[in-house]
């Protein structure tokens, strides 16, 4: 406050306010000012003169004041050194003395004074009074790859007797606590002023807690300015968590059994698995899609939060999801989840089969039920669009076409250059005899080491692969093993271990909730797409690994030197499965995917015709075309479990992967040499922090834009693609 005019508009909009005030009568609030506002004699009035409105209402109010510009002041005139580490201040003999001068004498004299000026009957106290805070001095702290911090004559709380204040309190005064204390022998201890305030306010259940500070304001993480917290309904906050959770919970449950269906479960079990699965999904749908949510929601939407803050993040994904599932009856969803369970059973035996007209029904009825859920989203300009957002929020056809039409224009004559060349590796190495049991032994051993946590996950066996995070604690991964095709298993699991290690990435404290889930398919992609390909295809890898290999496969590559061996896991050459592809034809698979799917959802294609045209646009893609459906268009899982609009974060997350890699390279120079020493945590930890630990805090663009500080380009795979596969096919 500047003016005593500044102080008359806040003084008589709080006696307006005095009705809603007047709910809190008897209620206790703590109010914890810093020191800079007791610096100036106008600002201490004026806090009092709000403080003693509350006071008049009825509001029990304790305060607590803290010092520190005083007493660095003080100190500073008296001759004696200031230490302030990580935003702490070192206490020793000396700084104690003078921080005792000035909280209790300074300050809560002077803010007595004002209070006694206002007629406000208040008493001053310090948490050595009357036992009021018990403490013990703080032991020196450690600090990875630094000496311990002492801070000197510091404590730390053990406990608060309420009953001091409340003595007070019941009496009619206010307490003006000044944070210091001492321990079991005497010895006084400077504490700070936000701890006893908090201390304070929860051992007297108060209602409310407020800050006074020259800060911005309380923050959810020290470490991230963005997690600002301004006001917020805790209560509803917290009703709002407990229902999420509760449904997330039986999510976890239908996704454990969709890894059994998927994995170990019996083939007669198929029929009551969809039902069992359609079930659980009603009852997710039923819980996050009720009127007490939606009434939350609309209550917390009236918060005052920063935009990064983790509730802020919160709260608007789950309207977002919330606005969309509502549009969706249970029926529809148990519906869904019935004819998407029963098309994957049928999916597996027609693939096996080779037999596209078994599964057509099937596929036909999966396709219809997807547009019903477009048409019944709504959207602007295409079905496709809202689709799509489901796997990777706010991007649509159009968006994602320009993207790969501009990414396309440079992939297409560089993968002609390399056929074009006709250099080719001895492909045959790769395709020799890799028993099975030394390729699961090999393969967990090496997601082991790049970071995915077995103690907190599994590997097993499917048709085709998968991650599934159930919860936190239990992720699982999912391979296939070819005898005679060493990339199958092997690279499918670093793909799959690269999922995992996101998933076990994320904050498990926010399970269920926005902040502690992926924030797009495309970004979860990029993590698996790094690990598999610009990890494990890369040649500072193989140089760790090489040798490792030859003793795990000593028959099959005895007398094959590492640099054939590297050039043959990264072949380049036309191929009908996208999960053997290699790094450069792979994106034209998933473009293909992405331009057919988008035409059976808009009923440009007949699901009938789609055999045809698959083969059609493969030649026009590849130039060659599969002798059957399952190498073509039945190869995939996706369109028998609904997955329409996941097929192009594949691609997208290739090029995520580049982006973020190229920065993780910039800020961390030996990361190859950590690969050939086999050291995998430098990486691992800086996408923990950059990516794991954001949650949804931002849309997928914008999170690479902030770990890159560029918008997503495909520059960066483009001149990945070329720094490697030109030199191995001298283009």
């Amino acid at each position: 406050m500047t003016s005593k005019q500044d102080r008359a508009i806040v003084v008589s909009a709080l006696k307006h306010a005095a009705p809603y005030i007047r709910l809190f009568k008897r209620k206790v609030f703590v109010l914890k000012a810093g020191g800079e506002i007791f610096a100036d004699p106008v600002q201490t009035n004026a806090l009092m003169e709000q403080v003693g409105i509350l006071h008049q209402v009825g509001i029990r109010v304790v305060l607590v004041h803290g010092g520190g510009p005083q007493s660095t002041e003080l100190a500073t005139a008296l001759g004696i050194d200031t230490s302030i580490i990580d935003g702490r201040r070192v206490t020793d003999g000396p700084s104690l003395d003078v921080a005792m001068m000035v909280l209790n004498g300074q300050i809560n004299t002077r803010i007595l004074a004002a209070c006694r000026e206002l007629q406000i009957p208040a008493i001053g106290i310090s948490g050595v009074d009357a036992g009021l805070i018990r403490a013990h001095r703080r032991p020196p702290v450690d600090r990875e790859g630094d000496a311990p911090i002492d801070y000197g004559f510091v404590g730390d709380i053990d406990s608060v007797e309420a009953d001091v204040l409340v003595s007070q309190l019941d009496s009619g005064f206010m307490p003006v606590v000044s944070p210091v204390s001492c321990d079991e022998t005497g010895t006084l201890l400077n504490i700070n002023a936000d701890t006893v305030a908090a201390a304070i306010a929860a051992e007297l259940n108060a209602e409310k807690l407020i800050l006074v500070t020259a800060a911005a304001g309380i923050l959810e993480d020290a470490d991230d300015p963005q997690s600002l917290i301004s006001y917020i309904d805790r209560a509803a906050l917290d009703k709002l968590n407990k229902r999420i959770r509760e449904y997330q919970t039986l999510g976890a449950c239908e996704a454990l059994l969709a890894w059994d269906e998927r994995t170990i479960m019996p083939k007669k079990a198929a029929g009551f698995r969809s039902e069992q699965l359609a079930l659980l999904a009603g009852m997710v749908h039923e819980r996050s899609t009720t009127t007490e949510i939606g009434d939350l929601l609309a209550e917390l939407g009236q918060s005052d939060l920063s935009e990064g803050s983790k509730d802020a993040v919160n709260i608007r994904e789950v309207k977002r999801e919330y606005d969309k599932s509502k549009k969706l009856s249970k029926e529809f969803v148990e519906e869904l989840t019935r004819v998407t369970s029963k098309a994957e059973h049928a999916w597996v035996e027609a693939r096996q089969n080779k037999d596209f007209t078994a599964f057509l029904p099937h596929l036909e009825k999966v396709i219809a039920l997807k547009i019903r859920q477009a048409e019944a989203y709504g959207y602007e300009t295409d079905r496709y669009d809202c689709l799509i957002d489901d796997y990777e929020p706010g991007a649509t056809f159009a968006s994602i076409g320009k993207v790969f039409s501009e990414f396309r224009k440079e992939l297409v004559p560089f993968f002609k250059a390399i056929t074009d060349s006709g250099k080719q590796p001895k492909g045959d190495i790769i395709e020799r005899n890799f028993p099975v049991a030394a390729q699961e032994e090999f393969s967990k051993s090496v997601a082991a080491t790049i970071g995915f946590d077995f103690e907190s996950g599994r590997l097993d066996i499917t048709t085709h692969p998968f991650c599934s995070g159930i919860a936190p604690g239990d992720t699982r991964i999912t391979t296939r093993y070819n005898p005679n095709h060493f990339p199958d298993a092997f690279f499918g699991t670093m793909h799959e271990a690269g999922h995992g290690i996101y998933e076990q990435g994320l904050d498990g404290d926010q399970f269920g909730l926005p902040m502690g889930q992926a924030v797009s398919l495309g970004i979860h992609e990029s993590q698996s797409r790094m690990w598999e390909n610009l990890v494990g295809r890369s040649k500072p890898f193989w140089e760790k690994f090489y040798p490792k290999a030859q003793a795990a496969f000593p028959e099959a590559l005895k007398g094959v030197s590492m640099d054939d061996f590297y050039w043959a896991v990264n072949d380049v050459k036309p191929s009908f499965i996208r999960v053997e592809a290699d790094e450069v034809t792979y994106n034209l698979h998933i473009i293909l995917r992405f331009e057919m799917e988008h035409d059976l959802i808009t009923e440009k294609l007949k699901p009938s015709d789609l055999p045809e045209a698959w083969n059609a646009k493969f030649m026009d893609f590849f130039g060659i075309t599969p002798d059957n459906v399952a190498l073509g268009c039945l190869q995939d899982v996706h369109w028998s479990a609904g997955l329409f609009g996941y097929f192009p974060t594949y691609a997208l997350g290739n090029m995520y992967a580049s982006q973020i890699f190229d920065q993780a390279l910039e800020e961390m120079p030996d990361m190859y040499d950590s690969f050939r020493a086999g050291e995998f945590g430098g990486l691992k930890k800086w996408l923990n922090e950059k990516v794991h630990r954001q949650g949804q805090r931002y849309p997928a663009e914008k999170l690479v834009q902030v770990i890159t500080g560029k918008p997503l380009s495909h520059a960066p795979i483009m001149n990945h693609l070329r720094r490697k596969y030109g030199p191995l096919y001298g283009v």
